[in-house]
């Protein structure tokens, strides 16, 4: 669990990096902290993905 998006931001990297860039990871908000998984869920919002990195991101400064 994170409270910082920046922390989790790089350990979805981190984590994609570790898979080979084969497994896209995403940072979820859970109450008032976010979590890191490689699935998605109906319902529950998205605050980044590495799916879409070097394309967009939510925070151009933290690229």
């Amino acid at each position: 669990m994170f409270t910082d998006l920046i922390a989790a931001i790089e350990e979805e990297r981190y984590l994609k990096s570790r898979s080979g860039g084969r497994v896209n990871f995403c940072v979820i908000q859970i109450a008032e902290c976010m979590e890191v998984l490689c699935g998605l869920m109906d319902g529950v919002r998205i605050l980044y993905t590495t799916a879409n990195d070097d394309y967009h991101t939510v925070l151009p400064e933290a690229r």
